[in-house]
């Protein structure tokens, strides 16, 4: 049961009754609900969210994705601004790898993410849960290995752009072969908009991923300065008294 109070954000409650005795078993009520629940709940509103109508659910996803490219463009800064004189070869190369094994964890995601859409239609009901959930973060982990193997940023790119258009042209393909809802026979918007959403998330990939392919981008190299050579000279009108320069 949820409440339509606008004004009541963590307004769930869940009862529940035993049917054959028609008594009540346990109950959850907005009132009767500890801080710590209700904070938990309101986590839980915020991260999946349930609340709001379309439009603000599409507005809170479009912030969401914002804040992904916040987390990227700050290691990216992270690195450049560590790429100066002051630090030495082996501390600019530590800089790059971590930088390159951070953007093969979080650009794998994508792809991942289109994985995880297909599997929940693909895998088995029984323990349908578990084998989602492992299916995901296993496919995550071994995209995320074969990315740091790779020789660039923009080969990680590159890479997750190509599979990452890949299986999400995948996921409208894979739902109406499983469920028959296909994109333009199906009376479910919520199934409509998010084959839509796939689709142009596959062809916008492919998109840009053949932009960076016609686009030949300079690869950056780590510059070492040369050390700087110390002499010694003599002080004009005194022998014997060096100084350095």
């Amino acid at each position: 049961m949820i409440s339509k109070d606008p004004k009541v954000f963590f307004s769930s409650a869940y009862v529940g009754y035993r049917l054959k005795e028609g008594e009540e078993t346990f109950s959850s009520l907005p009132q009767n609900k500890k801080f710590t629940y209700k904070v938990i709940e309101s986590i839980m509103h915020l991260h999946f969210a349930s609340f709001g109508g379309l439009f603000v659910k599409a507005v809170y996803f479009i912030m969401a994705l914002f804040s992904c490219f916040v987390f990227v463009s700050g290691i990216l800064i992270w690195k450049e601004a560590r790429d100066n004189s002051r630090y030495t070869a082996d501390q600019k190369r530590f800089h790059r790898r971590v930088t390159h094994i951070f953007l093969a964890i979080c650009f794998t995601l994508f792809p991942a993410t289109a994985i995880l859409f297909s599997a929940e239609l693909l895998l088995p009901v029984t323990d349908h849960v578990f084998r989602v959930n492992t299916f995901f973060f296993l496919s995550w982990l071994l995209l995320s290995l074969a990315a740091m193997r790779l020789s660039s940023e923009r080969a990680i790119t590159r890479f997750n752009l190509w599979l990452g258009g890949l299986f999400s042209l995948l996921v409208p393909l894979v739902n109406g072969l499983v469920t028959g809802d296909w994109l333009w026979k199906t009376p479910i918007i919520q199934v409509w908009a998010t084959d839509l959403f796939w689709l142009a998330t596959g062809l916008l990939s492919f998109s840009v991923y053949r932009f960076t392919r016609l686009r030949k981008l300079p690869e950056t190299a780590v510059v070492v300065p040369a050390p700087r050579k110390i002499g010694i000279r003599k002080k004009p009108g005194k022998k014997g008294a060096p100084s350095s320069i």
